[in-house]
């Protein structure tokens, strides 16, 4: 039983804290100001110790996910003044993706793919560079981020890289 189990799955370990922070950049822009503190705030992200990776698993599969949902809560992060308003979202390590949004992380066969939703900005994965993009609104913003590590090839374990993974910005255009 044990030797068909050991075929059957593959252990991903992420050992440490493994983490995203997700800093606003900077909210001097006109017409909009940064609310309860996210001016350059950090959201602090922690992987579980392991995942495990079923090994026959396709490429492109979804092999951890979490979501961010401060709508839910009603945590807001910006306020902006009426009319057209640009927002851009963005890998902050130099990472690039792929068309599928999905960039490479430093673990091989574990790729990583980000999504900001706010129900203002369209919703999109994160690309090495998207944005500005315009849109009208006139209000609070509220934001959720939806993280997912995807099987890119074959998968040996490691630990993923922390630090700083990606950034957003809203602006008056």
């Amino acid at each position: 039983m044990s030797v068909v189990v050991s075929r059957m799955l593959l252990i991903l370990y992420l050992t440490g804290a493994a983490g995203f922070l997700f800093p606003a950049t900077s909210w001097s822009w006109d017409g909009c100001v940064a609310v309860n503190g996210w001016n350059n705030k950090p959201v602090i992200f922690n992987f579980p110790a392991q995942i495990i990776v079923q090994a026959d698993a396709a490429p492109g599969s979804v092999i951890y996910e979490h979501t961010f949902d401060s709508d839910s809560t009603g945590q807001q992060f910006a306020n902006c003044g009426n009319g057209p308003i640009s927002g851009f979202t963005q890998y902050a390590n130099g990472w690039t993706t792929d068309s599928n949004g999905i960039a490479a992380t430093n673990v091989p066969g574990v790729g990583i793919r980000i999504y900001f939703y706010n129900g203002v900005i369209p919703d999109n994965c994160f690309a090495s560079s998207r944005g500005p993009t315009a849109w009208w609104w006139n209000g609070y913003y509220r934001n959720t981020w939806q993280i997912q590590l995807i099987k890119t090839g074959p998968i040996n374990g490691g630990k993923l890289q922390s630090g700083g993974y990606a950034s957003f910005g809203v602006a008056s255009a």
